[in-house]
């Protein structure tokens, strides 16, 4: 869990079997309440109960404990803003690519069978040469 603080910084102290160290997330959101930056990293062996004192700092202090917050929750609209205008440029293109390589097959393979129809229609019916013969030398 990460401990985040609004305001200045008080040194903390965990009761029991906890163990409060320097955050290494190093993350900061703004809100309306104000900035949030990550302060200790809390980290238990064992669900329970534990109690978290914070001493010092002025003015007045803000602490939220939990876990840090997800690339989601940091950037908000913002990278769901990106994400839109990456799905807008995208996803259109890779449409005209699948269609591009559709068309292209169909295509050559028309185009193919129409040849081999052509062979067959012309096969006995007097035009080009006799099997075994070619043109006059």
């Amino acid at each position: 869990m990460d401990t985040a603080v609004i305001g200045s910084t008080p040194t903390c102290e965990v009761s029991g079997s906890a163990d409060l160290g320097t955050s290494t997330t190093n993350w900061t959101v703004t809100n309306a309440t104000g900035e949030w930056r990550s302060l200790y990293e809390l980290s238990a062996a064992s669900a329970g109960t534990y109690e978290l004192t914070c001493t010092g700092g002025t003015g007045p202090t803000a602490l939220a404990v939990g876990p840090p917050p997800a690339f989601g929750e940091m950037f908000g609209s913002f990278g769901a803003l990106f994400g839109g205008i990456g799905a807008l440029t995208v996803l259109p293109c890779l449409g005209f690519v699948v269609g591009g390589v559709i068309a292209l097959v169909v295509g050559l393979r028309r185009g193919a069978h129409r040849k081999r129809l052509v062979a067959e229609r012309t096969a006995g019916y007097g035009y080009g040469y006799a099997p075994g013969y070619g043109p006059p030398r």
